[in-house]
């Protein structure tokens, strides 16, 4: 376990060719979503899955046995650190078949649950408040690249 200051002398190496590869992705994915297109970047949710079309509301689905719920998921999305952990093999761990939304994730190999967050800090070399302005909810796609450029001291 690190104590209080070992974690504040830790140095950090920012993994720039990973970060510029995320920066890559949000803007490829942004671009879509300018053109109308089905967009698998949301910068608000770690990750999360969609559910077929709007044809079931919330009420619908709460009486869907658990092994019909799978059949209406239909894609995915998630912000910049949650492709960071999917592109790495971590895979999102939900509360039940009938969550969205999930902030911790698996990896094959590795025991127990991480935190997505902790895990995309961790291979991108961030320390936390570096990790906490990049993975911020509300950046727009041109945030994180001017936060990734910022951090990684050189354009990307």
């Amino acid at each position: 376990m690190l104590t209080d200051q070992q974690a504040v002398d830790e140095v950090f190496e920012v993994n720039i060719p990973l970060l510029r590869k995320g920066v890559e992705w949000v803007e490829e994915q942004d671009a879509l979503r300018e053109l109308g297109q089905n967009s698998f970047w949301d910068q608000e949710f770690w990750m999360m899955r969609r559910w077929q079309g709007a044809e079931l509301d919330s009420l619908e689905l709460l009486n869907l046995a658990q092994d019909q719920l799978k059949e209406h998921w239909c894609d995915s999305g998630m912000c910049f650190a949650g492709k960071i952990a999917f592109d790495a093999g971590w895979k999102p761990v939900y509360a039940d078949d009938a969550s969205e939304v999930a902030d911790s994730a698996t990896k094959e190999g590795v025991p127990g649950t991480s935190f997505i967050r902790a895990v995309a800090q961790k291979l991108l070399g961030l320390d936390w408040w570096e990790a906490d302005r990049l993975f911020e909810g509300t950046n727009t796609a041109a945030d994180i690249r001017e936060i990734a450029e910022d951090l990684a001291g050189e354009r990307l």
